[in-house]
């Protein structure tokens, strides 16, 4: 297996439409240094709107991605640029016998945040789902006829939706 990622996996995190248009212009020389590579991770520094650069990195087996960058959700405009970079030019990237200890320390942190933080994510999902088909089902089922009914297709929908998203054995 090739650990050089396919964008179009890596364009499926971004959070939407307007960050990943905005990661193109930054993939690029002019604003990525002390880029490189190691093991299945790629890292470099990547500026700012400013005078300063923000520490990114990825972990490509996983599709992690990690910053100093204080803009949430991540992967962010700074790390989607840094995939996007490595994906038209995996040969800019050096590589280096080592990873840098901040590599390690990001991504770790983001492992055991991304835990938590799928499983939350994941649970409003779900809720977004249901309270969107509880409308839906309203308009489906006008007061007059049985609400109970609507409860048990509710109740059905639900049950379908998290068998769907695997939170349910």
């Amino acid at each position: 297996m090739s650990l050089l990622p396919l964008w179009e996996d890596i364009e499926k995190l971004s959070p939407d439409p307007a960050t990943l248009e905005r990661c193109y212009r930054l993939a690029s020389q002019r604003y990525l240094k002390d880029i490189g590579t190691a093991e299945g991770y790629i890292w470099g520094k990547i500026k700012t709107s400013g005078a300063s650069f923000y520490q990114v990195c990825w972990q490509l087996e996983t599709l992690i991605s990690a910053s100093n960058s204080p803009i949430h959700p991540k992967p962010d405009k700074y790390t989607l640029a840094l995939a996007f970079y490595y994906c038209k030019n995996q040969m800019a990237f050096p590589y280096f016998e080592e990873i840098p200890s901040w590599v390690v320390t990001y991504v770790s942190k983001k492992h055991s945040e991304c835990d938590t933080f799928e499983i939350l994510l994941g649970w409003t999902r779900v809720l977004k789902d249901v309270q969107r088909l509880s409308k839906e089902m309203k308009r489906n089922f006008p007061v007059q006829k049985n609400k109970y009914l609507l409860l048990v297709h509710i109740q059905q929908e639900r049950r379908q939706l998290l068998e769907d998203k695997e939170v349910l054995p």
